[in-house]
């Protein structure tokens, strides 16, 4: 891939490449909103669940930080997967 001219599959698959699922991939990595869609709840509910439960994981990065916002987290699907009990299939776009 380097030198060749392709680009990574990242760049060329639109913004929500990170969190977006697709019908054949589920996404490694979520955001709160991601989570809120997937439980039918809203994300400021599932942001303070987040920081209040102490089984809650710890995020797995902060992404597009700047000097004066904090950035956004993310965590591992698993790890959500594991701490709220869901099935693969709660991740699936409808």
């Amino acid at each position: 891939m380097a030198g060749d001219g392709a680009r990574p599959p990242a760049a060329s698959a639109g913004p929500n490449w990170l969190t977006s699922a697709t019908v054949d991939r589920l996404p490694l990595l979520v955001g709160s909103g991601d989570i809120a869609r997937a439980l039918g709840l809203t994300r400021q509910a599932v942001d303070h669940r987040l920081r209040i439960d102490p089984a809650a994981p710890s995020p797995a990065a902060v992404v597009n930080r700047t000097a004066t916002w904090g950035g956004t987290r993310i965590w591992w699907r698993a790890e959500i997967d594991r701490w709220l009990r869901l099935e693969p299939e709660h991740w699936e776009v409808r």
